[in-house]
């Protein structure tokens, strides 16, 4: 074969050429346009870059400004208090020095010589004074009004709170009344002279000084150079410019073309702490208007706004000639890759004709070789191809006809074979068969062996099956008594916490009625009735909210002695309210019946308990009675029930009409979570309660029940050892005023508690000393005393307890005693593993005469 022969291949290369070529154009066009495109992306990125960088500029300097304006007033606030502070030291000594060595009441007598020596002291051009009031508010020395002197100055309150709470301190304020002035606000510092009773203050006005600040601030907005295109405005939050191009003139309703309040705009955002705002800058003195950004922050305590803003016409010029730039540049690109797709396109095209005419002949000669191939044994020459292609193919031919040759050989020769080879597998075939029958049949047996063990294990299943469920319905009832014990703890929790709370309101009230008790006349009976009347209710209440605290576990019962013909009286109107009109109740109480010691809340919880149980079993009406007697119980009787002994007892018996419990059920109804009502219509715990303080009581409970016919509890409970208490509270101690002279603390952290138990000691004519916590309490008792009495809450902020602030006292003023008062918790006797009945202990709620009889009972001769 020749050697050098045009390839075929030149012929789909120049076809694929020429696409290259247009590829070649349209990547061309292509790269052009993603190089505008990126031109463009690139000058937006450039303008939000510009317009970040501006913006975080803006703000640093804005918030830089206000930062340095308000160091120059925290500076002139520190310097005035130093000024104040120093000329307290002044009125202190000048103080001191007239009641040097003399007791505190001879002091008293010197007040008139102090009240003269501090009014002759003025200082800042008169403008600062000092002034004088007792603790009740009455002025004492007020050299801009004397005639304010012995007589309530308007707007001291603040100032009288300070004295009252801290001792001391700094406040700012208006002027305390009309003094001919033009000052606007003051700034005054007050502490408590003990030895006249009287808080003595020193007042400076700020309002001038800070008007100097403020002038010193315009000045330096002024002087502040942001470049060509930024600057620095300020202004009030009424409109006014201060600072900037529309200085001294009013701009609050000035609009930008797109009818934006702009002035308006900006003191919203320096409102709410500062912030950026966008609008057109309104034309003010001539010039055109043009987009601004501007950032605005505020100064609340002179009600200005301070903002710098910037001019974004500049960067979008630049922008917009890049941009035009780019495209220029783009169409350049596109019309030279154009030129050059076209010149090689012209190429390809002529080259491929030519090899085109060369591969028609090839072909043709191939297809006259394969014609007589079919008709004869030919062979193709090589050598006689223009391509190398087709010599290729013409030698491939050649070999293919020879294989052909010898295939048709062997082929014959294969066929002999397979015939034989189908003979034996037609032998093999038949043996097989008779192996599958044999198969079959064991199979067959296998089958029925297998099913009746399928029976035998379907039995056993179920069986388990059956056990398994037992199981899992026994699991579900424990998972769910436990789950209702936690709802039922979840609950106590939100009692205890919500009866401490309701616990300090009852307090306040029980006192506060105490006191008006105490300043109604004897002779109007209306307004002693309506006082009894609260009285009565808020004890109520207190007992409701102790129950809540049994049931929390928060506090302990309370057994005492009781009448229960008293008791069964007070508990009727309960009852009635609680059963619904179709029901009849009835109570019958024996004559002489014997006292019990018990917790009178928890036998009415008890007795509702079952009262309620009895008119879920009356669902159309019936009626429910109630029975007390005397009841003695020999050894034979009593050995009946697992509880009883013998003895003496008072029955509580409480039968109704209802339906009856049935007996499957009547051996379970003690049970805790035990219900049959639905689901969310009872927690189960009602009965197992009412048994709980039975046994807590030394007694026991009984029931008797038959279908249809109603059901009947007998609650026995042993007889008392002592008769009922009074329920009059004697307090003992000299008639009228028994705590007068003495000096009591009272440390209390809940303000009303704390307010009305200073009200109540103040109506016996005790000295007494408010504070909110431990620390507070032991800091007056070292600067003020000595005190008789500390009465203290016992759970207080800061860090001390009222058991801490007692062991305390107990250490440093030993003669001082210490009373605790306690809305519910007991967990912090027991982390302190104290016994609080052996405290003098409180508590709440309590009324006016329970905490003078409380405080007389501390020391035989603490009232004396």
């Amino acid at each position: 074969m020749k050697k050098n022969k045009p390839s075929i291949a030149t012929l789909p290369t120049s076809r694929t050429s020429l696409a290259a070529v247009a590829a070649v154009f349209l990547i061309g066009v292509i790269w052009g346009w993603r190089d505008y495109s990126l031109l463009d992306r690139q000058l937006g990125n450039d303008l939000i870059l510009y317009e970040t960088q501006r913006r975080a500029a803006l703000e640093r300097t804005v918030r830089d400004t206000v930062r340095n304006i308000q160091f120059l007033r925290t500076a002139m606030e520190d310097g005035l208090r130093t000024k104040l502070h120093v000329r307290m030291t002044q009125a202190r000594a000048v103080a001191r020095g007239i009641c040097a060595g003399l007791p505190p009441g001879d002091c008293r007598a010197k007040a008139a010589d102090v009240r003269e020596a501090l009014r002759q002291i003025r200082f800042n051009a008169g403008r600062s004074y000092f002034f004088a009031f007792d603790l009740d508010g009455i002025g004492q020395l007020f050299p801009p009004a004397p005639d304010l002197e012995g007589a309530p100055i308007p707007g001291i309150g603040g100032l009288l709170r300070i004295a009252r709470t801290q001792g001391e301190g700094f406040l700012r304020h208006e002027r305390l009344a009309p003094d001919g002035g033009d000052e606007r606000l003051r700034l005054s510092f007050v502490e408590v002279f003990d030895s006249l009773d009287w808080a003595i203050g020193v007042s400076a006005d700020i309002g001038e000084i800070e008007a100097g600040v403020q002038a010193e601030a315009l000045a330096t907005l002024e002087a502040t150079d942001l470049g060509d295109a930024s600057y620095l405005f300020a202004g009030t939050w009424d409109g006014l410019s201060l600072v900037g191009p529309a200085k001294g003139r009013n701009m609050w309703e000035v609009e930008d073309r797109d009818g934006f309040m702009v002035v308006q705009g900006l003191v919203r955002a320096a409102r709410i702490g500062g912030g950026f705002v966008e609008y057109t800058m309104p034309p003010i003195n001539g010039e055109k208007a043009y987009p601004k950004i501007s950032f605005v922050a505020g100064i609340p305590e002179w009600r200005w706004y301070v903002g710098a803003g910037d001019s974004m016409e500049a960067i979008t010029k630049a922008a917009a000639g890049r941009r035009e730039a780019g495209q220029r540049r783009m169409i350049l690109e596109v019309a030279i890759v154009g030129l050059i797709a076209l010149a090689l396109a012209g190429l390809i095209l002529l080259r491929g004709g030519m090899a085109g005419r060369r591969a028609r002949q090839d072909f043709r000669r191939f297809l006259d070789f394969l014609d007589r191939a079919a008709r004869a044994d030919v062979a193709l020459d090589p050598d006689g191809m223009a391509f190398v292609e087709f010599a290729e193919a013409a030698q491939a031919t050649n070999r293919l006809l020879e294989d052909k040759n010898a295939a048709m050989r062997e082929l014959e020769r294969q066929r002999a074979a397979l015939d034989k080879a189908n003979e034996e597998l037609e032998l093999r075939v038949q043996a097989r068969t008779r192996e599958l029958e044999g198969e079959v049949i064991e199979r067959k047996y296998a089958e029925t062996e297998l099913l009746r063990t399928n029976d035998s294990l379907e039995q056993r299943i179920a069986e388990s099956t059956r056990h398994l469920r037992e199981q899992i319905a026994a699991r579900e009832r424990i998972e769910s008594q436990f789950i209702q014990a936690q709802k039922m703890e979840a609950v106590g929790q939100l009692a205890g916490g919500f009866a401490h709370d309701f616990n300090n309101i009852l307090t306040v009230i029980t006192s506060t009625l105490g006191i008006l008790n105490a300043l109604v006349p004897s002779g109007d009976e209306r307004v002693a009735k309506a006082i009894a009347l609260a009285e009565g209710a808020t004890k109520r209440a207190g007992d409701l909210t102790r129950r809540m605290l049994v049931f929390s576990r928060e506090m302990d019962t309370r057994p005492e002695a009781v009448d229960p013909a008293e008791l069964v009286l007070a508990l009727q109107p309960l009852i009635e309210r609680a059963l619904r009109e179709s029901i009849v109740f009835k109570v019958e109480c024996a004559p002489d019946v014997w006292p019990v010691v018990i917790d009178p809340v928890l036998l009415e919880n008890a007795v509702v308990n079952i009262a309620l149980n009895a008119q879920d079993a009356m669902t159309d009406g019936g009626r429910f009675f109630l029975s007390i007697r005397n009841l003695s119980l020999g050894a034979e009787e009593a050995a009946s029930h697992p509880d009883a002994h013998a003895g003496d007892y008072v029955e509580f018996a409480m039968k109704d009409t209802g339906t009856g419990i049935p007996p499957d059920i009547l051996g379970r109804i003690f049970e805790p979570f035990f219900s049959t009502k639905p689901k969310g219509a009872g927690t189960g715990l009602g009965l197992s309660m009412v048994l709980a303080f039975a046994r807590r009581s030394g007694g026991f409970v009984k029931v008797m029940s038959e279908e249809g016919r109603g059901t009947t509890f007998r609650i026995l409970l042993p007889r008392g050892d002592r008769p009922a208490a009074a329920k009059a509270l004697a307090v003992s101690g000299k008639p009228g005023r028994p705590l007068a002279g003495l000096r009591i603390v009272v440390a209390e952290d809940d303000p009303l508690v704390r307010d009305v138990t200073v009200a109540a000691l103040m109506t016996q004519g005790v000295d007494v000393t408010a504070v909110s916590d431990g620390p507070r309490a032991v800091a007056a008792l070292e600067l003020r005393g000595p005190y008789d009495v500390v009465v203290s809450d016992l759970i207080m902020p800061g860090g001390m307890s009222g058991l801490d602030l007692r062991d305390l006292v107990a250490v440093r003023w030993p003669a001082c005693r210490v009373l605790l008062m306690t809305g519910y918790s007991y967990s912090e006797f027991a982390r302190r593993g104290v016994d609080p009945t052996t405290l003098a202990l409180l508590r709440k709620p309590f009324s006016r005469d329970e905490l003078v009889a409380a405080i007389v009972a501390l020391e035989p001769t603490a009232a004396a």
